[in-house]
């Protein structure tokens, strides 16, 4: 059997991560956490991730600083940071910063009102699907 594509994620809501892993059962390996250093030994280690998750807004560490890390250890990854709070022409200045990472803004449901996220891609600044 092959292994879906793996996706790390990174979020300081736990229920980002959980929700995403939730609509991508079956089509990709989620490892989702809230701790930035943990998500950066990850990075460092064995564990290939086809792409790289990041919130842009987090404390202790913004997104565009992450997946700026991100970018150094798993080069071959994709990189896209994801807000639910957007300007996006600033959003395209930290886009820029994190050194060409795809952005999109993201849409949460909260419990018991739908399944999840839902991704909207920032206009005018990339346009991704996440397709195998």
């Amino acid at each position: 059997m092959i292994e879906p594509p793996g996706i790390l994620l990174i979020d300081d809501d736990p229920a980002v991560g959980q929700a995403f892993r939730r609509r991508a059962r079956g089509l990709f390996s989620v490892t989702a956490t809230t701790d930035p250093k943990y998500a950066l030994d990850l990075l460092r280690g064995p564990q290939a991730f086809a792409a790289v998750l990041s919130d842009l807004f987090m404390p202790g560490i913004n997104g565009v600083t992450f997946l700026s890390a991100a970018r150094t250890l798993a080069p071959r990854s994709k990189c896209y940071l994801f807000t639910g709070k957007v300007d996006y022409g600033s959003l395209r200045h930290d886009l820029a910063e994190a050194g060409g990472a795809h952005g999109f803004k993201l849409g949460l449901e909260r419990a018991g009102q739908g399944d999840g996220v839902h991704p909207e891609p920032a206009d005018g600044v990339h346009r991704q699907s996440f397709q195998r």
